[in-house]
């Protein structure tokens, strides 16, 4: 746990729940065995049936016992105080959003045309709509246009986009006529549109533009609070989108829609036959587990799943443990928190949310006319031993875990998400994660990221109207160390031919500043560390093997005055600055499509006419190694004003220009990388060449010293290996 704080509101908390444990109820519910009027409650013998009739007894102090494997369609409200478990048995009590609606009493009718079966709910049924359904247990598609794997990417075998076909304002998708077919209604459809290579937006669908059929008026809305910032982006031309939605866009297996207005809930099943007896069911529960203003709250091994929305909610409450919950398929997010402080998640597994796996409230720089009231970030929230697994698979996940300010993320799992694996914005401690196959969706992305920090009002206070907004921001004040970060493959998927996949491992973003990168290793994406515009931060003894292109990118871009219309508006000269590239060891791969050309380890980019590479940093102690047998020498591409006429650096000419004179290049034939994410038990690696002379021909790149097979390499370590 880090270092806590609790206001007066906790203390008075505090002080009644302790005052409160000398007589505080104990009481079971079983919704199987259990009678709210017959029963007591307070024995497994005797439980009540509902949550509800146990939540309005319940006193600080107080513990509620929920009948182990039983299954609960309401959801769990907190109390302050109170501690939550399972009894009876080991497998936790469930906690399901889920209402079935195939049973005998309901009728399906049968299109005339196509398998899509079709059946009015209940007023009762999905009194706030349905976000989510399920055949045999599994999630079906929302009816949309085009159908997956049908999109016009044709470079991505799994398109899911539509092609913007000219430029538009942020009130304008300009679409083909055609993939609305004539006569059909549009109003009320939803448009997800990749407005960039990081964003996937989403918009309400008005109508056609006044006397159009080829430009639908659209209005962003927020599928989570944090993501407005896109809503003024232009929608530009090439660019993906899809519609969803609409009932005539239900034209294929495992498609459904839902009228909100008839009530009328239609699909077409994976085996094309009637949804009776298929065990269908619809998310109708927003969600699991909710927690409001609440303190001093213990939840431990239950399972919340399918839920229309949030599976986890916590808003404005004080320390709350999770401990061992499990969260499934939930409809947005997996847990979420907005304004809460000193929570710990322990042992969680949250697994294919729609959103976000984990969600630690609103944090935003870029867009300070909202006001104060929107600004719902959580403190002090630590998750560690954690599982996060498939969230937002079909696109919408910003990130798999995002951090609020403050608190430590440590011993998680963090696997297959489309875009960030775990998202920073200030004051937190990212250590010993395994994070792997993040960036699956989108172009422009990174394994673990870290936000632009916000103005320092101190700083800002003192600052002239000709001040690079980077002088005035706060430090990020972040520790990244010993993580493992291995593949992100990235997509060009909605974006124009061309622009490749800028996956990064870790990426410290605009003016990122004060944050340490120890001893990570990265493998697998595009480029292995990156700092854009970014100054003061260290970056020590990591390991990058196996990247496509170079394994350091350090990018500089102007960035302006505070007062834009000053005759000095951008600045491009030593901004980015600063920051130190110690120790590190780095293996540059072959090129995949001609081995004449070279790739380096480093990449140093200065945007426009005045960057000056050589401010970027210093560097000290690095190993490197190329695999590029037609370009051994090359260790760096330097672009930049002042060192023109070397872009192709060797050794020799990096350290002539003042770089690391004692670090040490290498031409390697074969290199191989290594981790063992054991947390507990040591790896046996034996000699990874079919050649047996050559076994004794290598090295450990990072120590600079020779190694014997069997190697063992403890838990929770990593080694990179050059023969």
């Amino acid at each position: 746990m880090t270092s806590r704080f609790i206001g007066a509101a906790g203390f008075a908390l505090l002080a009644l729940a302790q005052a409160s444990l000398s007589h505080a109820a104990v009481y079971y519910v079983n919704p199987d065995l259990g009678n709210d009027t017959k029963h007591a409650g307070t024995s497994a013998t005797a439980p009540w049936k509902t949550l509800a009739k146990a939540r309005d007894a319940l006193e600080p102090g107080g513990t509620l016992y929920l009948a182990s494997a039983k299954t609960f369609t309401e959801p769990l409200v907190l109390s302050t105080g109170v501690s939550y478990t399972t009894y009876g048995g080991n497998e936790p009590a469930r906690i399901s959003g889920l209402r079935r609606v195939d049973l005998a009493s309901t009728t399906w009718t049968k299109d005339a045309a196509y398998p899509i079966y079709t059946t009015k709910l209940a007023r009762d049924v999905a009194p706030t709509g349905v976000s989510q359904v399920f055949m045999g247990g599994n999630r079906l598609i929302r009816a949309r246009t085009p159908n997956l794997g049908k999109g016009d990417f044709k470079s991505v075998p799994s398109s899911q986009f539509a092609r913007v076909t000219a430029d538009g304002d942020h009130l304008t998708l300009n679409l083909n006529p055609k993939i609305v077919p004539a006569g059909e209604e549009v109003r009320g459809a939803t448009a997800m549109i990749r407005l960039r290579g990081s964003d996937l937006g989403e918009y309400d669908v008005a109508d056609w533009k006044p006397g159009s059929f080829s430009s639908l008026a659209v209005k962003a809305v927020s599928f989570t609070e944090d993501w407005y910032i896109a809503h003024e982006y232009t929608i530009p031309a090439g660019h993906g989108y899809w519609l969803e939605n609409k009932r005539w866009m239900l034209d294929s297996a495992r498609e459904w829609h839902y009228d909100a207005g008839t009530r009328e809930l239609s699909l077409w099943a994976p085996n094309g036959l009637s949804p009776q007896g298929q065990n269908v069911t619809i998310a109708t529960m927003p969600n699991g587990i909710v927690g409001k203003a609440v303190g001093n709250v213990t939840v431990n091994n239950i399972l919340v799943m399918d839920t229309a929305s949030d599976g986890i909610s916590l808003v404005a409450s004080r320390n709350v443990t999770l401990g061992q919950v499990t969260v499934l398929r939930a409809g947005r997010r997996g847990i979420a928190m907005a304004g809460s402080a000193n929570c710990t998640i322990t042992g969680a597994t949250v697994e294919d949310s729609a959103t976000d796996g984990i969600w630690l409230g609103f944090w935003s720089t870029l867009t300070p006319q909202l006001p104060p009231a929107h600004i719902r970030r959580s403190v002090n929230i630590d998750i560690e031993g954690s599982k996060i697994i498939n969230s937002g698979l079909r696109g919408y996940a910003q990130a798999a875990v995002r951090l609020g300010e403050g608190g430590r993320f440590a011993n998680n799992t963090v696997q297959n998400t489309p875009y960030i694996g775990v998202s920073a914005p200030l004051n937190n401690i990212i250590e010993n994660n395994l994070i792997v196959n993040s960036c699956s969706g989108y172009e422009d992305c990174g394994g673990i990221y870290v936000l632009q920090p916000p103005d320092d009002p101190a700083k800002l206070a003192k600052a002239s109207p000709t001040t690079p907004i980077t002088r005035i921001k706060m430090p990020n004040n972040i520790v990244i160390r010993h993580n493992i970060v291995d593949g992100g493959t990235g997509s060009t998927d909605g974006v124009p031919e061309g622009q490749g996949t800028d996956t990064r491992g870790i990426y410290l973003d605009d003016y990122v500043n004060g944050v340490k990168v120890q001893g990570n290793y990265v493998s697998g994406m595009k480029h292995g560390y990156m700092l854009h515009t970014a100054f003061n931060n260290e970056v020590s003894d990591n390991l990058a093997i196996r990247n496509r292109s170079n394994n350091f990118l350090m990018q500089e871009h102007a960035v302006p005055d505070l007062n834009p219309s000053n005759a000095q508006k951008s600045w491009l000269n030593g901004e980015m600055r600063q920051n130190t590239f110690a120790r590190n060891a780095m293996v540059a791969s072959r090129d995949a499509a001609s081995a004449k050309l070279a790739i380096p380890n480093i990449l140093h980019i200065a945007h426009g006419s005045g960057g000056k590479t050589q401010q970027f940093g210093t560097y000290v102690q690095n190993q490197y190694a190329t695999l590029n047998p037609n370009a051994a020498n090359i260790l760096a591409y330097n672009y930049g004003a002042d060192q023109k006429g070397k872009e192709d650096m060797s050794l020799a000419t990096w350290r002539s220009i003042g770089n690391d004179s004692q670090g040490a290049m290498r031409q390697a034939v074969e290199a191989y990388g290594f981790y063992n994410s054991s947390r507990s038990s040591q790896l046996t690696v034996n000699c990874p060449t079919t050649v047996t002379a050559n076994c004794g021909k290598f090295i450990d790149l990072k120590k600079n010293a020779a190694v014997s097979f069997p190697l063992t390499l403890d838990a929770w370590s990593a080694v990179i290996l050059v023969r």
